[in-house]
């Protein structure tokens, strides 16, 4: 089981708040949205389209699997807002599954699994893939 830490609520949080698209963030009724005390809510980021599943980086890359635009996107953040996406795998058979583990990023495919690995350290230009 894994324990709640706060990189873990973080990544539940971001889970949450990646939008498919720039307008459809601005018509997003976050204001009727009833949080406890003490959270939040907004957009982490609007231009990963079609998110399905996530993964947290050890260094706080958030990895989104898109299914029907057949790409993996890194979302880089600072101070809890993404400054940076970047596209680090495409022409994938509807990746619906993304993995983080031991510095490599494991993706599923309909069709295969992917390891991409350092992938942190090679986000501009992402090692090659291994099936």
């Amino acid at each position: 089981m894994r324990h709640c830490s706060l990189a873990w609520l973080r990544f539940c949080a971001w889970s949450l708040l990646i939008v498919t698209g720039g307008a459809a963030a601005q018509k997003l009724p976050l204001d009727k949205i009833k949080l406890p005390p003490g959270f939040e809510i907004g957009v982490f980021a609007d231009n990963v389209p079609n998110a399905r599943a996530m993964a947290l980086g050890d260094k706080g890359t958030l990895f989104v699997g898109s299914m029907r635009a057949g790409k993996v996107y890194a979302v880089r953040s600072r101070d809890g807002k993404a400054v940076e996406t970047l596209v680090v795998a495409s022409g994938l058979n509807m990746p619906v599954g993304v993995t983080f583990h031991n510095g490599a990023l494991y993706i599923s495919a309909v069709d295969r699994i992917l390891r991409l690995d350092d992938i942190e350290d090679n986000l501009a230009r992402p090692p090659s893939r291994r099936s």
